[in-house]
């Protein structure tokens, strides 16, 4: 799937989006020189997440200035996500939690790029 077609369909179900730099290799793609975890996380427009979008116009826009952008998701108000990071015992302390709270409530549930999982609330 192009990261257009992914952009398009986040905004499609209400998600604001914005278009983040990009891997090349391991180096930043979008040329503004980011190094080791900032590389596919930076935003590319001018005031950040302020710039996010929710309209199908603005995907194309941004898109199509940047066609190999990550898509970045901003959290709206009300929302939270649960990082379980691989680089920080994130399933480790999942697991604590569970212990604790009891099984995490169903939710939309995507994998990050280091192996690790966000939840959606």
């Amino acid at each position: 799937m192009k990261q257009i077609d992914a952009a398009l369909s986040y905004v499609a179900r209400g998600f604001p989006v914005i278009p983040l730099c990009w891997p090349a290799g391991d180096k930043c793609g979008c040329g503004r020189g980011h190094t080791d975890r900032a590389i596919g996380k930076v935003p590319l427009t001018a005031n950040g997440l302020k710039d996010a979008t929710i309209t199908q116009q603005g995907v194309k826009d941004y898109w199509s200035r940047w066609p190999l952008a990550n898509i970045g998701i901003v959290i709206s108000d009300g929302h939270f996500v649960l990082d379980i990071d691989t680089e920080h015992n994130g399933f480790d302390s999942l697991g604590k939690l569970q212990e604790v709270i009891g099984a995490l409530t169903e939710t939309w549930m995507v994998t990050t790029g280091s192996g690790g999982q966000h939840y959606w609330y």
